[in-house]
């Protein structure tokens, strides 16, 4: 049997914090999801201003990057992007009832490639 890590209440607190930080120092308004293991939220935040959407989109970027373990990017990477057209995963953005997001800013936590 494996040993499984799991990220705590207080680790994804802590990751949040850390990506507010650096939002506010690059003067972006985020929305920022840590999500567990199962893709479902641990922490989700709006920064004051942030676009309405963003909530949503940060949760469907963390399942996406917790479902497969990568960054989202990576589906989209030509040349062999896996949800680029002519490839093997092209229109898996619909699946999932729609919480499948294939762009940039959605990344894996080392935590979980241990």
């Amino acid at each position: 049997m494996k040993k499984a890590i799991k990220l705590e209440l207080r680790e994804a607190r802590h990751m949040v914090a850390a990506a507010i930080r650096r939002s506010e120092e690059i003067g972006v308004l985020e929305s920022i999801c840590v999500v567990d293991e199962g893709g479902y939220p641990l922490v989700l935040e709006r920064m004051d201003g942030a676009r309405i959407t963003g909530p949503q989109i940060a949760w469907n970027k963390a399942f996406t990057a917790a479902g497969h373990k990568r960054s989202t990017h990576l589906f989209t990477t030509p040349p062999n992007g896996p949800a680029l057209p002519g490839n093997e995963a092209f229109g898996i953005q619909w699946s999932f009832e729609g919480k499948f997001a294939a762009f940039v800013g959605g990344s894996q936590s080392s935590s979980m490639t241990k």
